[in-house]
């Protein structure tokens, strides 16, 4: 390397490659030597390694383009560990996007959001008549459907179609739940990278999250601190709504995830987690009263939106109507309802709750539907079409946009659930091991096991007393 003393830092910058690799043994020591302030502007001397200790301190190296490529070497070959001994998509073909038009995406609802505030947000979700849609698609669907293995990438591609095609959508339910986990562990992605990633690409549109009160993103719990630090980082990284949830509707357990939320100036939705049946006459542990009384507690902690979370897919259409409509008489903050299509009446659950004045409700679209999914979108806005509910979205958009989910989802056999289709005697899981759990605890669903079983409360409260065993443990049994 030879130059004239005044282009010597610029030619050492351009001839010293940003990932260099040498011999092991000096290669760290070249690397501190060529970027230290002297060398680089030549004022140095014959003893300028002897005069200069912090040469011989060197950072720890990450080699993360090694390791990289460590992988990619070892998938190719050996092939991915995770989908080992599964099925393998019947042919590969390129999802097709829409086309978009040539204008710039218009405002939605992320810029009324910042143009009123969430108090004001909430006043207008209460007064406007349409049934407001959040689409689910890029967090609940894949995570109920193909174990939350969607890569990023594919969220990716679609993204600015969606701020161009349908920025009348509510939300787009993006992260939180499981993702932030099966990013780590499994698809070896960065999860506050994929959350920027759609941050800039969908400008107008609410981004929103599930966040497990306590649990956070995780399956313990985290000190008040963590919870109120992550928080305050999801909202700086593009988060706009919070839907949080207790796994067993306990209150305390959300207050300072709800406070969090107040304080980053967002979109606070604490929701309560549905179970039982309201129809049933015989059924009166979860009754009307019981989900009043925990609504009004939330709506005196601050919540902007109350949540009905029907994550088991329990919710009847007459339980829908009953439930919102004792709601809505009273509190007075907007409800969002959420529910899993996995008795295949969801539907009409919707159309239910949104008949009872329900304001806002999550639907995955159509290929990325159904079984333990959330409901058919695209069916529930042309159901709503034309009438006092429309919610407005464009037809050509949905339908542009589901044709690339149908080509995506393709991609994901491996992780493919074998229920082929919805049942009305059961709960979410797979077909053979729920019809063996049904038989042989017939009476799960009537003592605690009738409890929302909701993610984290699987990892800490395995079920395994029998109602006999209980009552006579109940003193020592803490639920």
């Amino acid at each position: 390397m030879m130059a004239p003393s005044a282009r010597l830092s610029s030619t050492v910058t351009r001839s010293w490659p940003r990932s260099a690799r040498g011999v092991a043994t000096n290669l760290a020591f070249l690397e501190v030597l060529v970027s230290h302030p002297k060398f680089r502007s030549c004022d140095y001397t014959t003893r300028f390694i002897d005069e200069t200790p912090e040469l011989f301190t060197f950072p720890p190296r990450r080699d993360r383009a090694t390791r990289l490529l460590g992988f990619i070497g070892e998938v190719i070959v050996n092939g991915n560990p995770e989908v080992a001994g599964r099925p393998r998509p019947e042919r590969f073909v390129d999802p097709v996007l829409p086309d978009v038009p040539a204008a710039d995406s218009v405002g939605g609802s992320r810029q009324r959001l910042e143009s009123l505030g969430p108090q004001a947000f909430a006043r207008w979700m209460l007064e406007q008549p349409q049934l407001l849609v959040t689409d689910t698609t890029f967090r609940d669907a894949h995570q109920s459907l193909i174990a939350t293995r969607m890569r990023s990438f594919d969220m990716q591609v679609i993204a600015s179609h969606y701020a161009r095609l349908l920025p009348e959508l509510f939300s787009i339910e993006c992260w939180g739940g499981a993702t932030f986990d099966v990013a780590l562990r499994f698809l070896k992605e960065d999860p506050w990278e994929h959350l920027a990633e759609l941050r800039e690409r969908i400008p107008n549109i609410l981004l929103q999250m599930l966040f497990r009160g306590a649990n956070g993103v995780g399956y313990r719990n985290y000190p008040d601190n963590v919870v109120r630090f992550f928080v305050a980082q999801a909202a700086g990284a593009g988060i706009d709504l919070f839907r949080i949830f207790d796994s067993l509707n306990w209150i305390e357990n959300m207050r300072v995830s709800i406070d969090a939320v107040l304080e980053a100036g967002k979109l606070c939705e604490a929701a309560i987690c549905y179970t039982g049946d309201l129809t049933d006459p015989g059924r009166h542990k979860y009754d009307l009263g019981y989900y009043v009384g925990l609504a009004k507690q939330l709506e005196a902690a601050g919540t902007h939106i109350l949540g009905i979370k029907d994550m088991a897919g329990l919710c009847k259409p007459d339980a829908a109507r009953r439930l919102v409509s004792a709601l809505k008489q009273e509190i007075g903050i907007p409800i969002h309802f959420h529910t899993h299509d996995t008795s295949g009446a969801a539907a009409a659950s919707v159309l239910a709750a949104a008949e009872a004045g329900v304001d806002a409700a999550d639907a995955a679209m159509d290929p990325m539907s159904g079984l333990t999914s959330q409901p058919n979108l695209g069916s529930i806005v042309e159901a709503l079409r034309h009438g006092p509910r429309d919610p407005g979205l464009s037809t050509v958009g949905l339908r542009g946009i589901a044709h690339y989910w149908e080509g995506v989802r393709r991609y994901y056999a491996a992780f493919e659930p074998d229920i082929r289709a919805g049942a009305g005697h059961s709960r979410r899981g797979r077909t053979s091991r729920r019809d063996r759990r049904g038989r042989r605890h017939p009476g799960r669903r009537r003592g605690p096991g009738a409890d929302a079983g909701v993610t984290p409360r699987p990892f800490a409260l395995p079920v395994r007393l029998s109602d006999r065993s209980l009552a006579q443990r109940a003193s020592t049994v803490c639920l």
